[in-house]
C-alpha cells in the first residue's frame, strides 16, 4: 500500500507575501550594495589625494590617512577636507 502526501495548496496571498519580502530583502540588499560601492570609492579618494600630493604609494597614503584618523579620533572621510583645504 503507497500513501500519497495530501496536495498542499498556497493561496495567491501567501505567495504574493512570500513574493513581496523576496522583493524587499533584494532591495536591501542593493541598498547596502551601494553603500560599500560609495565608501569605497570615498576610500580611494582618500588614499589618491595625498599619495599624488606627496608622491607616494596608495598603500602609504591609506597607512598615513588612517593613522591621521586615528589620531585625531574620527573619521577616515573627515580629514579628506583638511587633506583638500590644505592644498596650495
Amino acid at each position: 500500500m503507497v500513501l500519497q502526501q495530501p496536495e498542499v495548496r498556497v493561496c495567491s496571498s501567501c505567495q504574493s507575501l512570500e513574493a513581496s519580502s523576496a522583493v524587499a530583502q533584494i532591495e536591501a540588499e542593493i541598498a547596502q550594495l551601494n553603500e560599500v560601492l560609495r565608501r569605497r570609492q570615498l576610500i580611494g579618494v582618500e588614499t589618491g589625494l595625498p599619495a599624488r600630493r606627496f608622491a607616494i604609494t596608495p598603500e602609504q597614503a591609506m597607512t598615513l590617512t588612517v593613522a591621521d584618523a586615528d589620531d585625531e579620533n574620527r573619521g577616515v572621510a573627515n580629514s579628506k577636507l583638511r587633506i583638500v583645504k590644505d592644498q596650495p
